[in-house]
């Protein structure tokens, strides 16, 4: 499913490179966001990869090696960036292509890595060798795409609204857009962190429903929520104050773009909390199967709310790139409230007298 959802989304997204004039960027972005598309859609393939592998070793509880590879693969990445976009040495000097050159060798490496990984380690041959007696039955992929598509929609709206905000932040202008992607960055960032304790969130809470205890989902996901709070309050004080030393990490010969990111920064700040609960409360709920309601609080909290709010406050009441940041700020909250909200209704609900796990995905 991960290689063929890699062949069609790539191949939406290479098509979106050809019409990237629908986004009424200027003539600069727009030349250089095609070819950038382009490469990052063939990038999807060995990426779609390494997540099926890692999901693999994720919910053996072996997820050690695969952060590993991700560690190295962010070296790698990084590496690449800087002789490829400076042209450092042999390499040529390709700008703006060569960080898209970057993260596919840094993919491709990630996939390969763990699929080498996996076809080596003793721990996985039981597995293996049960795989190639038998292929999976059509139950087993629709069991996989009923669980899989609605929490896989939950990060696309969430993933869509960061990329629509990129597009309206253009419309103001280049040095927006540049100050813009500076912060996002930095909140990116520290939003990978959560993401990891929203994962061993998802791990910990379905094997509580494994084993039938509700105090046991509660706890996990308890703890998760006081790590990712913990984690993202500390990173949220750093924002708020060292925004501009931040900002230097980036950039230091454009005063106009580093106020206006050393702004942004700051409003990042804000949100970290917000992000932080949100992605932990999604992850709690996908370990108790429950993905279609987090599907539609998303869709509610990012596209009805974030991005009209975001566009309302950018354009007609003129707040510029800081609207379109706080737009995005109440979308999260908003996220964050409704799903920590139904995660904990959830667990008080749960009746495992009755209800089995696999009974658990239906409703």
């Amino acid at each position: 499913m991960g290689i063929l959802l890699s062949i069609v989304l790539g191949g939406l997204s290479a098509l979106l490179a050809f019409y990237f004039e629908l986004f009424d960027q200027t003539p600069e972005v727009t030349r250089l966001a095609r070819n950038f598309m382009l490469i990052l859609s063939a990038s999807l393939l060995p990426l779609m990869v390494f997540v099926a592998a890692r999901q693999l070793c994720d919910g053996l509880r072996y997820p050690r090696v695969a952060m590993a590879i991700t560690l190295s693969a962010l070296l790698i990445n990084a590496l690449f960036n800087y002789v490829l976009i400076k042209g450092i040495g042999p390499f040529p000097t390709l700008g703006l292509m060569g960080s898209a050159l970057a993260t596919l060798l840094s993919r491709t490496f990630m996939a390969g890595a763990m699929l080498l990984y996996i076809y080596r380690a003793d721990r996985f041959k039981d597995y293996l060798t049960a795989a190639y007696r038998s292929l999976p039955t059509t139950e087993d992929v629709w069991l996989i795409l009923r669980i899989g598509i609605p929490g896989g929609l939950t990060f696309f709206f969430e993933v869509a609204t960061f990329a629509l905000a990129v597009v309206i932040v253009g419309w103001l202008g280049e040095d927006r857009l540049a100050a813009h992607q500076i912060a996002i960055n930095m909140a990116s960032v520290t939003y990978m962190m959560a993401t990891g304790i929203s994962s061993a969130a998802a791990i910990r809470v379905s094997a509580a429903v494994g084993r039938g205890s509700r105090e046991g989902i509660w706890r996990a996901g308890v703890a998760a929520f006081m790590l990712s709070v913990s984690f993202m309050g500390v990173m949220a004080l750093l924002f708020l104050t060292a925004n501009e030393w931040l900002v230097t990490l980036y950039i230091r010969d454009n005063p106009a773009v580093m106020e206006i990111a050393a702004s942004l920064v700051i409003i990042a700040g804000f949100f970290q909390l917000s992000d932080g609960v949100q992605v932990v409360a999604l992850g709690s709920l996908r370990g108790l199967s429950d993905v279609n309601i987090p599907t539609l609080i998303t869709l509610f909290s990012y596209w009805v709310v974030a991005l009209p709010l975001s566009y309302v406050l950018a354009f007609p009441f003129k707040m510029d790139a800081i609207g379109v940041w706080i737009g995005l700020l109440t979308g999260l909250s908003i996220a964050a409230v409704l799903l920590t909200w139904r995660f904990f209704g959830r667990v008080k609900r749960t009746d495992f007298s009755t209800t089995s796990a696999p009974e658990m995905v239906m409703h």
